[in-house]
């Protein structure tokens, strides 16, 4: 079964919560318009990171 985790816009970095991703967004992407959403995909096999 997929494991659900968020993924930052931006970079395309997943995190294990919402919190974290949020952090990574106030100091990685600050004055960015930023998005997230709940992915199921295998971050292994995306070309991010």
């Amino acid at each position: 079964m997929a494991k659900h985790h968020y993924r930052c816009n931006k970079c395309g970095r997943d995190f294990e919560d919402h919190e974290h991703l949020k952090t990574h967004l106030e100091r990685r992407h600050p004055k960015e318009d930023a998005h997230w959403w709940v992915a199921v995909e295998d971050p292994s096999v995306l070309r991010f990171e």
